[in-house]
């Protein structure tokens, strides 16, 4: 069984939605294992809202369905701290490790939080052993998505 492309939108009262609302905020994930062909993408109106990503069927981002995967059935919480600033929330076995476009890298764990920036790709299991290693663009038995912020 694997993820299937969807495109999910959480908006409560669309009617009521107010063009300057300044927590109108969205993103999107894709699955790079899939060619970017498995991609959502995800809008905040209410900014107290948890977007989660695992292989549990009530996560609104699922990946890493195969067998014998190493993603948790809830990996991880995206939530937007401020108009273009977002957070990821690992809540993990695995942890998750985010890879920065400049190079640089965050190493999560279960409980920890780390930034996220567009452009950054987040391996839904940590893949590096020391800090002097870099990780391969896939991995066997975790999830590699590219998180991309899409302006208003």
């Amino acid at each position: 069984m694997s993820s299937t492309p969807r495109s999910a939108s959480f908006f409560d009262n669309a009617n009521s939605l107010d063009a300057d609302d300044s927590y109108y905020e969205s993103f999107e994930l894709r699955d790079i294992r899939r060619r970017d062909q498995d991609h959502a993408i995800f809008s905040f109106i209410d900014p107290t809202r948890k977007i989660s990503i695992g292989r549990g069927r009530d996560c609104d981002y699922r990946v890493g369905v195969e067998p014998g995967s190493a993603v948790s059935r809830h990996h991880a919480l995206i939530t937007l701290l401020e108009p273009g600033r977002y957070q990821l929330h690992d809540i993990s076995k695995n942890g998750t490790t985010i890879l920065h476009e400049d190079g640089t890298y965050e190493i999560l764990n279960r409980g920890n939080v780390g930034t996220l920036r567009n452009g950054d790709i987040l391996y839904l299991v940590n893949v590096w052993s020391n800090k002097d290693e870099r990780p391969p663009l896939s991995t066997e038995r975790g999830a590699v998505l590219r998180f991309i912020h899409l302006k208003k």
